[in-house]
C-alpha cells in the first residue's frame, strides 16, 4: 500500500507591494488564507495590488471564490488587482465558471 505525499499547506508572503500564494487552496483551506489575505492586503498602500498565483496547487473552485472575493474587497476601496502566474488549470476553472473575464488571469 503506497502512502500519497502530502500536499503543501497554502501560505502567503508579501514582499516589496506583491501578495504571492503558495500551497494547495481547497474548500478546506481557503477561508483563513482568505483572512490572512485580507489582512496583507489592507498593509499596502499601492492603488495597483499584484497577486502572484505562480505557487498555487489548485484543488477544486475554492480558490476562484477567494480571488473574487478579494478582487472585490479590492474594488470596493478604489484599487485594481492584477493577478499574475496562473496556471493552465485555474486559467480553465475560471472559464468553465464564466469569470475569466472578470479576473484577467495571466
Amino acid at each position: 500500500m503506497s502512502v500519497k505525499p502530502e500536499k503543501a499547506q497554502p501560505s502567503l508572503t508579501l514582499d516589496n507591494g506583491r501578495l504571492s500564494i503558495h500551497g494547495c487552496l481547497c474548500v478546506n483551506t481557503v477561508s483563513g488564507i482568505r483572512e490572512e489575505g485580507n489582512r496583507l492586503l489592507n498593509s499596502i498602500d499601492d492603488a495597483q495590488v499584484d497577486i502572484d498565483l505562480s505557487g498555487v496547487d489548485v484543488n477544486g473552485t475554492a480558490v476562484i471564490a477567494l480571488l473574487i472575493s478579494w478582487k472585490r474587497d479590492l474594488d470596493r476601496k478604489g484599487r485594481s488587482v492584477h493577478f499574475t502566474g496562473a496556471s493552465e488549470t485555474l486559467i480553465a476553472i475560471a472559464e468553465a465558471s464564466g469569470v475569466s473575464e472578470v479576473l484577467s488571469l495571466s
